[in-house]
């Protein structure tokens, strides 16, 4: 993914207050999280897209899934759920 690590933790700050505003920082962010949300618009962008998009055709998954993530919104909103999710179990190992 076309993405410097200054931007991705620019965004990644920004998604992590806004986390941590809505409750218990313990909780597993989902797709429709407000601050998953945020993280994905501050992201996006038609390349990151594309380059996402391409990825997904590369992937050795269920069909199902496959299916799934070739909703490119929906694809993009888990791939930022993916960055919080890291980000906040990062926190945790600290």
């Amino acid at each position: 993914m076309p993405l410097d690590d200054s931007e991705r933790n620019a965004a990644l700050r920004r998604a992590l207050f806004v986390f941590a505003a809505g409750g218990d920082l313990h909780r597993e962010p989902t797709l429709d999280d407000p601050a998953v949300l945020e993280l994905a618009n501050d992201l996006d962008s038609p390349t990151r897209r594309e380059a996402l998009a391409a990825a997904v055709e590369r992937l050795d998954a269920e069909p199902d899934a496959l299916e799934r993530l070739r909703d490119q919104d929906l694809a993009w909103r888990a791939y930022a759920c993916s960055l919080l999710a890291e980000a906040l179990g990062e926190d945790d190992e600290a």
